[in-house]
């Protein structure tokens, strides 16, 4: 039996390539590349494939329609819209910015959706901050759903809220005198706490740090420290951790590998005379005395960066299954 003969619609194929590009998160490019136009010319000769710059053109139109979808989905909620907004800069230098909003649909279950992400030119400053935020949702017409905001502590958004809360106010869209407009992310404050703490044993990290990068440093001396560890009846497979110094979270798996395997590199130090950064005994029990100490900031952390969970619900019950964590 043959193939059956295609129905070829150019508007339906548009749409998925841009759909490709979109969800696999190619480069615009990807149209011009030789077996791509080459595969679906072998299925239908007459077909025109389309330039990149089309192809960008599509891909802005299926943006328009679901930012429009999105819209009226907003403003039909029965209920308000709550907001989170992160800055940060980028490796090359330049400044970026986005704006989610949570709420709760119709079948009571918790959504988010990024409703900005782009550009955010210098300076950082609280007023240029209100000035972003208010731009950007002022295209989705959202200033008498709003209840609340959450934002890091930087002193600049103190700042902006002061401002963008005096704006609601004129417009009489804050619920409760906007009591509760500004909320502060609790996965901060805790980062905050722990780089502050982490500071106590700096020095000692450096040598974790540095005796994990020798290991990684090449291949001779990390088949050196497998084989310290296979002696010792370590499970190799574990492996080591090294982490990202501004966030927290990674130094901790960074220091649970490194204790793991702690003797590994006493061992390694006594074979090789070239490793020079093994931390001392005390130094390892200082080490894990802040481990246990990381270790309950760390739970908590991921409980709170549980987007479909209640945080104060998750909160009670993380505090009435370890009280002597928060007494201590």
């Amino acid at each position: 039996m043959g193939l059956r003969s295609i129905n070829y619609d150019s508007g339906v194929h548009r749409e998925n390539m841009a759909m490709i590009v979109i969800m696999h998160e190619l480069p615009f490019t990807f149209v011009d590349y030789e077996y791509v136009k080459y595969s679906y010319t072998s299925l239908v000769p007459e077909i025109k494939c389309v330039s990149r710059n089309t192809k960008r053109q599509n891909i802005l139109k299926i943006y328009k329609k679901e930012k429009r979808k999105l819209f009226n989905l907003l403003q039909s909620l029965p209920g308000r819209v709550c907001l989170t907004s992160d800055m940060w800069t980028s490796i090359t230098s330049d400044g970026y910015i986005t704006l989610t909003a949570h709420y709760i649909d119709e079948d009571w279950v918790l959504q988010k959706r990024i409703l900005n992400f782009c550009f955010m030119p210098p300076p950082h400053s609280g007023v240029a901050i209100a000035e972003k935020i208010s731009a950007l949702l002022g295209s989705w017409n959202l200033d008498k759903k709003l209840f609340s905001i959450t934002l890091d502590n930087a002193s600049a958004n103190d700042t902006f809220v002061g401002i963008f809360k005096n704006t609601l106010r004129i417009k009489d869209a804050l619920l409760v005198g906007g009591e509760f407009f500004h909320m502060r992310c609790c996965a901060h404050i805790l980062n905050l706490m722990v780089q502050d703490g982490l500071k106590e044993i700096e020095k000692i990290l450096d040598k974790v740090r540095d005796s994990i990068k020798f290991v990684k440093g090449s291949q001779s001396r990390r088949k050196k420290f497998l084989d310290c560890a296979t002696q010792l009846a370590f499970d190799c497979k574990k492996g080591l951790v090294q982490d990202v110094v501004t966030r927290w979270n990674s130094t901790y798996l960074m220091i649970e590998s490194a204790l793991y395997y702690r003797n590994a590199f006493a061992h390694l130090a006594l074979s090789d005379t070239n490793y020079v950064f093994c931390p001392e005994l005390e130094e390892w029990n200082q080490v894990e005395y802040v481990f246990k100490f990381l270790k309950i900031f760390y739970d908590l952390t991921n409980i709170f960066s549980r987007c479909k969970v209640s945080d104060n619900k998750s909160f009670l019950s993380w505090n009435v299954e370890n009280p002597s964590s928060i007494e201590g």
